[in-house]
């Protein structure tokens, strides 16, 4: 068999194996996805958590849905690594404070099934970038604790600064 040979019978039975893959993935997922919804009903019903917490929260179950935020992530990596290594915030501070949460951690761990499930092959892609990079600061000394927040970092990139919520002073 020829390489064209090989090739096109390559991506006929990617044609037909991705559907496949995907909707077990999506069923895999699927209770995931309804474990998060009851956590992020429970956070918004919390008096616990303030308006930022909670906008950062409603935005991280808004993206576990969204295959093309997987796929944006898994495209523009380099740029996403370098804003992770560089940047201290608002979004830093919120994390933060949630993190304590087991509701959240939870949360984040659904979030990333999810994601996977939404679209596996840049899910595979990031899978990769990260374990390049795992490996590169595991040669340098950073090591597994790097590697974890850089994955949160990655995951939580995106979402848009928080709104600081209304006060009234001064009246």
């Amino acid at each position: 068999m020829h390489t064209p040979e090989k090739i096109l019978l390559l991506a006929i039975l990617l044609a037909f194996a991705y559907p496949l893959v995907k909707r077990l993935l999506l069923e895999w997922a699927q209770p995931a996805r309804m474990e998060l919804l009851e956590i992020v009903k429970r956070i918004m019903n919390s008096p616990e958590y303030g308006p930022e917490e909670k906008c950062y929260v409603r935005t991280i179950a808004d993206k576990a849905l969204d295959w093309k935020e997987t796929a944006l992530i898994a495209a523009l990596f380099p740029y996403f690594l370098a804003l992770e290594l560089l940047e201290t915030g608002q979004n830093r501070e919120i994390y933060a404070r949630l993190s304590k949460d087991e509701d959240f951690q939870r949360l984040v761990d659904l979030e990333i099934r999810s994601s996977i499930a939404a679209n596996p092959i840049a899910a595979t892609v990031i899978f990769i970038e990260i374990s390049a990079v795992l490996l590169v600061g595991m040669i340098f000394g950073a090591g597994l604790d790097f590697a974890r927040k850089l994955f949160m970092g990655l995951l939580t990139r995106n979402l848009p600064n928080v709104p600081v919520p209304a006060t009234n002073r001064g009246r």
